[in-house]
């Protein structure tokens, strides 16, 4: 039995990979050239612009910037970034009163092209050249954020030592720099390519599409232009933290969270050992929380699309690191989940 089910396993799994790289190929072409703006209207905000600058995209169908998104969004500001604010939504009068005061800009736009044409159109409308940015960093609502302070990670991002940094990496279908959260530094932001790169950004109608050509290809074309590029949460440090946990096994003061971690950490290792590539948001979120990461995806908590076995930790380590914001994650998925429990 044992062979017959990882037999139709790995069949399913060629089959949902097949249909993603047709999808992908299928929503690029049939978007032909079309890197046009989406942006239909630009707001002016009252914050001044500083030489760290976050694009920030963002889409909500009630209209509405959440408590969570709010809270990232101050954490940022606390980091001293200057916030240009993207929607691929409406967004209603008393959510873009809270925005004026915290934007340099607010820039509502069509939702096509997902988050990548979105970054695109946000890049494309800054009032001076990327180049004379000391920091430009991509991000979006895709996280529950932060569960601890973002200072680690953005003071991490150490551009002597990378040009281009993110919060994770991944293996999957090639190595590339997670999107959800990615940093430009002076070396970059001067090169020809990275302005090549976004003006090509098509406003493709496939997420796998996105995926594809421009998550993975916007590693590969920075690579190709001769800049590094790195993770503050490598696949690798994960990969030694479970290595680590193992090593401690014999802790007689082993509790219940204890007991996750280290299965966790045999799961990865487990994968690991297969070389099988693993998406370290969504598989290995806890041994990313117990690292120090500050976020957690929030297609993990809404739809936990691989059925991580220890997803429910997820509640006592938000309640006990950042309360306010578990109080508001869970509003907010009350609102989202369809047909499982939190």
């Amino acid at each position: 039995m044992i062979p017959i089910r990882r037999a139709a396993l790995l069949a399913r799994s060629l089959a949902v990979q097949m249909w993603r790289g047709m999808a992908a190929d299928i929503g690029f072409w049939t978007a032909g050239p079309n890197a046009e703006s989406c942006v239909r209207a630009t707001i002016k905000g009252a914050a001044p612009q500083t030489d760290r600058v976050c694009i920030f995209v963002h889409y909500d169908s009630g209209l509405a910037v959440r408590p969570h998104v709010r809270r990232y969004l101050d954490a940022l500001l606390a980091e001293g970034f200057s916030i240009v604010f993207v929607s691929n939504s409406p967004v209603a009068s008393d959510s873009l009163d809270h925005l004026r005061l915290r934007c340099i800009s607010i820039l509502m736009r069509e939702n096509r092209g997902y988050d990548f044409a979105a970054y695109r159109d946000g890049i494309l409308s800054l009032p001076v050249p990327p180049e004379g940015l000391a920091m430009l960093l991509l991000a979006n609502d895709s996280v529950y954020a932060p569960i601890v302070p973002l200072t680690n990670l953005i003071n991490g991002m150490d551009f002597t030592a990378a040009d281009v940094w993110s919060a994770t990496d991944s293996w999957q279908h090639r190595y590339h720099l997670q999107s959800y959260l990615i940093g430009f530094g002076p070396t970059a932001l001067a090169h020809p390519q990275f302005l090549a790169f976004w003006r090509r950004v098509r406003n493709a109608r496939s997420k796998w599409a996105v995926v594809k050509y421009y998550e993975i290809g916007l590693t590969a074309v920075m690579q190709a232009a001769g800049l590094r590029c790195a993770a503050f949460f490598d696949y690798q440090s994960l990969m030694r933290l479970a290595t680590a946990i193992m090593d401690d096994q014999d802790n007689p003061a082993a509790n219940t969270m204890t007991v996750l971690y280290r299965s966790s950490a045999k799961r990865a290792l487990r994968s690991a050992a297969r070389r099988q590539a693993v998406n370290p948001v969504i598989d290995l979120w806890l041994l990313l929380v117990e690292a120090g990461g500050p976020f957690v995806k929030r297609e993990l908590l809404r739809d936990d699309p691989t059925v991580v076995p220890d997803l429910f930790a997820w509640h006592r380590l938000m309640r006990d690191r950042a309360p306010e914001l578990y109080e508001e994650v869970l509003t907010d998925l009350k609102r989202v989940m369809r047909r499982a429990a939190p």
